[in-house]
């Protein structure tokens, strides 16, 4: 699972980067950016600690929000609670990672 996870970080991560690019948001998409590269890294090392990986599924969840909060100032209609399940989701996950038996 969290294989999976980490795979679908670096993708939605960075293909929403490119959308902040062209929206005038260069910050925000530079963090995304940053956020992906944790993501593969997190992929090539699937064997770092518990607390890693719930670190990583943590922030994952937190940028999810924090996406969906902006999209709802922007004024967006479904890409919002898309990003609000993506918080929901990686949040699912790294609670339930986190009480996995090590």
């Amino acid at each position: 699972m969290a294989r999976f996870a980490s795979i679908l970080g670096v993708f939605i991560f960075a293909v929403n980067a490119l959308d902040q690019f062209d929206q005038g948001h260069t910050r925000f998409g530079v963090f995304l950016i940053i956020v992906s590269v944790v993501n593969l890294l997190a992929l090539v090392r699937m064997k770092a600690s518990r607390e890693r990986q719930v670190l990583v599924l943590t922030l994952n969840a937190v940028v999810g929000g924090a996406t969906a909060i902006m999209y709802f100032r922007m004024g967006k209609q479904g890409l919002p609670w898309t990003w609000l399940i993506v918080m929901v989701g990686y949040g699912i996950a790294a609670w339930r990672f986190w009480r996995k038996k090590a």
